[in-house]
């Protein structure tokens, strides 16, 4: 319900201003159909800034707390890690908000590599019967089941042996995080428990 619009690249600079926008008017003009509570741009963009500093605080625990809906756990924990510093290239990824004429900073240090080892996609990831894995090739393939269902399915081909991967991925995550690496080459983390594997992570192939 919310648009996302870019405002400017700021000159000398890797940093973009965004502003987040009302939701859509329109929506409200059908009555007969239940409207969520609107809430609005500012809080939206509060509790995404304090979402942010529980993750970087290291307490995974809390943010499984604040975000209690799991669909949106997984969403958010996600895109965080697509947006966190990779440690090598860039060492912080910085947010800035701005309110009523006050900043407030939040700085990303923790990299990819660290957040793994606190935070999960799945479950599974938990288990002390499931093996972490990493896996190489090509992102082919994309399954979201019609029935309620928390799970989809992706295919990896492994880049040195050909050899097929069925990978279990978040609903969530599927047009988000997954969508955009389709037929690319990917780096994926995964958890196997039994004969099925579980995605944890997925960047581009270095």
């Amino acid at each position: 319900m919310y648009g996302l619009y870019i405002n400017a690249f700021l000159p000398g600079s890797f940093a973009v201003a965004f502003q987040v926008g009302r939701p859509d008017p329109q929506l409200s003009l059908f009555s007969d159909i239940e409207q969520p509570k609107t809430v609005e741009p500012e809080t939206v963009i509060d509790e995404v800034m304090e979402c942010f500093e529980i993750l970087e605080s290291g307490k995974p625990e809390l943010l499984k707390e604040r975000i209690d809906d799991e669909n949106y756990y997984e969403s958010f924990v996600g895109l965080a890690k697509q947006i966190a510093p990779d440690g090598d290239a860039v060492k912080l990824v910085g947010f800035k908000s701005l309110k009523n004429g006050e900043e407030r900073p939040i700085a990303l240090r923790k990299s990819r590599e660290q957040l793994r080892g606190n935070v999960h996609l799945t479950a599974v990831a938990e288990d002390e019967k499931a093996v972490r894995e990493s896996l190489k090739g090509t992102l082919m393939y994309a399954s979201t089941p019609l029935r309620r269902s928390k799970l989809g399915t992706v295919k990896l081909i492994q880049s040195e042996t050909g050899t097929p991967f069925l990978i279990k991925v978040p609903i969530a995550l599927m047009k988000d995080v997954v969508q955009p690496y389709y037929e690319e080459r990917v780096a994926v983390t995964v958890y196997q428990k039994g004969k099925k594997l579980f995605l944890d992570e997925i960047v581009p192939e270095s």
